[in-house]
């Protein structure tokens, strides 16, 4: 009779084992669904929010709001325009992250240091590259490696409508990929 009962306590005691280890397990795929999700969603809103600007841009659309977050933004050649730093603006809310991770570079193709107005040789024809560097975090902080890591993107439209300004080329520092803008380039 003793026998018996040591063997159902043994049970009891391997059924809680299993159970903890499977909850582990499902906790770890869980949080790795989570985070991997948003993940995938943040360079989503990355790629698109760029595009969208990008179209923007190509029309001299460059919004209204020069008041966003915005990191050290600097010209290449001269001072940063007004449109430029709209456009910066314009970037972030398309994309819609949290601003102070996000970095925004704008050049031109060919890759000259304006785009001059009211010259012999408009803008129009050429492209605008908008660029944008996203440093991403976890949500859940069960996969460090994708802390920090950053989530880029990179669009080349053909100006259609040329600002009637001198814009110069911009870019926020430092960029987080720690390329310098060097993927940004036509």
């Amino acid at each position: 009779m003793s026998c018996v009962r040591t063997v159902r306590r043994d049970e009891r005691g391997t059924a809680i084992v299993e159970m903890a280890v499977c909850a582990s397990l499902l906790m770890v795929l869980l949080f790795g669904i989570i985070d991997f999700g948003m993940t995938m969603s943040n360079y989503i809103a990355v790629r698109e929010g760029v595009a969208a600007a990008a179209r923007s841009a190509s029309v001299a659309n460059f919004g209204t709001n020069s008041s966003c977050t915005q990191n050290n933004l600097t010209a290449t050649s001269g001072s940063v325009t007004t449109d430029m730093s709209d456009l910066v603006c314009l970037v972030k809310q398309k994309i819609g992250l949290n601003a102070a991770n996000l970095y925004v570079a704008i050049r031109f193709d060919p890759s000259s240091t304006s785009y001059p107005a009211g010259t012999s040789a408009p803008p129009v024809g050429n492209g605008i590259i908008v660029c944008a560097a996203y440093k991403n975090s976890t949500v859940t902080g069960m996969f460090p490696m994708l802390n920090n890591t950053p989530l880029k993107a990179k669009v080349d439209m053909r100006i259609e409508t040329a600002s009637g300004n001198a814009e110069n080329q911009v870019s926020e520092s430092p960029d987080p990929t720690g390329q310098s803008w060097s993927w940004c380039t036509p």
